[in-house]
């Protein structure tokens, strides 16, 4: 990656995480039986996104459990599970390496990794074919921007390389940037 197009995406990151934290902020205000609007929109347009791809039940989809001021996905996780999908949580085993999968069960204990990322105590290990991502910003040319490691990049990269995955990025709708991202081939 060149220096410009890193520089270009170390400013839109600082930017995009100051507009993710306030609509984070205005989510948290607005819970109804303990989950908040957008982690409710989120289950609405999945559901939804779910049924146009024909993707079933018998899926293993990736979540996260959100750090800093990531959108909760707890209302679509239940709903993955009530439709018969196995969940499992992305786990960072090497740096700079694509991410390992484990399987996520209700209820089941989560440890906090050496990143400070909750990941599931059980190491049972899966590849999933659905990927729910966490972001910084993306644009309307489907551009994510995540916290820079790459981690996400190489993972899907690696997985497409196996076989046909859907990755989705999962944002609040403030989080889109009105310009195109900077992007270069590594992108995923």
């Amino acid at each position: 990656m060149c220096g410009k197009t890193l520089s270009q995406k170390n400013e839109k990151r600082a930017e995009a995480l100051i507009l993710r934290k306030l609509a984070f902020k205005n989510d948290q205000s607005t819970f109804q039986n303990g989950v908040s609007k957008g982690s409710l929109g989120l289950k609405e347009n999945f559901c939804k996104v779910f049924s146009i791809l024909g993707i079933e039940g018998n899926s293993i989809v990736s979540s996260y459990v959100p750090i800093r001021s990531e959108i909760n996905t707890i209302a679509i996780v239940d709903w993955l599970r009530e439709i018969g999908c196995t969940i499992c949580l992305p786990v960072i085993e090497k740096e700079n390496h694509p991410l390992k999968f484990f399987v996520w069960e209700a209820g089941a204990k989560l440890v906090t990794s050496k990143f400070g990322i909750p990941i599931p105590a059980s190491r049972k290990l899966v590849d999933p074919n659905i990927l729910l991502c966490p972001l910084v910003s993306f644009d309307k040319g489907a551009n994510r921007l995540g916290y820079g490691g790459g981690y996400y990049d190489r993972t899907i990269q690696k997985l497409r390389e196996q076989r046909k995955i859907h990755a989705f990025g999962v944002a609040f709708s403030e989080q889109q940037s009105k310009n195109s991202l900077p992007s270069d081939d590594f992108d995923q």
